[in-house]
């Protein structure tokens, strides 16, 4: 259904893109279809139980000739599977790639390891308000599921057809955290390669759509790592975690900061944390309480980090009119 959305939305064809060879599917995912595991086997469940089955479905389901790749690391999936598209488009190797994630964890046995290690909140009584990013009551995130995908197209391809971008995405860095660090302390290295990548000053970020999972310790190691890039731009301005409505989907998350980051990018409208009340001393930036804010954006930070000690940040900026 993402594949389907994505398509339409970019007004393209689907006979059209049948005919491209090797078309690139990218896609993040962070773990193998886990409930297959527990129901009785099926002449189906070697293929549908590999992480590969997700874009396999997608081509197969299409009828596209295509190139399948798949990027597993935890959280940080989905967006790095957006920067290999994107990387194929910049060296000639595409014209046009369908990139993203989808992911679903809903077992028991991936409850009972999230409980076990302390990742889920324990606000069950009010599961609506139990995911809140960078708020001082946290306790933990929501797991979720869902997919996300985006058509990433070659700038002169897309003029060719008179398409008009949501957003250009001109930057891109990635880094494990440091041997001996706390969990997440390689979120500042992924931003600064980001950055470099790109190449940009932290004076010419405008928003940050962070990884904001809700987790007590991993929100104060993000806002802390935003302080020491972006220096006193962190504080300046907006920096929104969408988690608080759509939870952690795992592998999805980042293709879901994407897209929330192209459509503030071109509706001037930033999302709030939802659930964002009580202040934390140790979390002092601007977090967008209370409701969508509109700012005149031309560039937005999206960071992940992935159970396995991955992080991954990438730019997106306002294309020309």
């Amino acid at each position: 259904t993402a594949a389907l959305e994505a398509v339409r939305d970019a007004g393209l064809d689907l006979s059209a893109l049948r005919t491209i060879p090797d078309l690139p599917i990218v896609m993040g995912v962070s773990s193998n279809a886990m409930e297959l595991a527990f129901k009785p086997l099926a002449p189906y469940t070697c293929v549908a139980g590999i992480p590969h089955a997700a874009g396999s479905a997608i081509a197969y389901s299409l009828g596209f000739q295509a190139r399948l790749l798949t990027i597993s690391d935890g959280c940080a999936s989905s967006l790095d599977a957006l920067a290999v598209a994107a990387d194929l488009i910049r060296t000639g190797r595409a014209d046009i790639a369908l990139a993203g994630g989808a992911d679903s964890v809903m077992t028991r046995v991936v409850f009972e390891a999230f409980c076990a290690s302390r990742k889920l909140s324990q606000r069950n009584e009010e599961p609506e308000r139990a995911s809140r990013p960078f708020d001082r009551a946290r306790d933990g995130g929501v797991a979720a599921e869902g997919a996300g995908l985006v058509i990433l197209e070659n700038g002169a391809h897309a003029a060719a057809r008179g398409a008009q971008p949501y957003a250009a995405l001109v930057g891109y860095g990635s880094c494990a955290d440091p041997p001996d660090s706390e969990e997440g302390a390689g979120l500042e290295r992924a931003m600064r390669l980001a950055l470099a990548n790109a190449p940009r000053q932290p004076e010419e970020i405008d928003s940050v759509f962070a990884h904001g999972p809700g987790d007590p310790q991993m929100d104060r190691v993000e806002s802390r790592c935003l302080v020491r890039v972006l220096e006193a731009r962190a504080r300046r301005i907006p920096v929104t975690s969408i988690k608080g409505v759509t939870g952690n989907p795992m592998g999805t998350g980042g293709a879901h900061q994407v897209i929330a980051a192209a459509l503030a990018l071109r509706h001037g409208l930033v999302p709030p944390t939802a659930n964002y009340e009580f202040p934390d001393p140790d979390c002092d930036l601007d977090y967008v309480p209370g409701a969508p804010r509109a700012a005149g954006l031309r560039s937005a930070l999206i960071n992940t980090h992935g159970f396995g000690r991955g992080n991954s940040s990438l730019i997106l900026e306002r294309p020309p009119r």
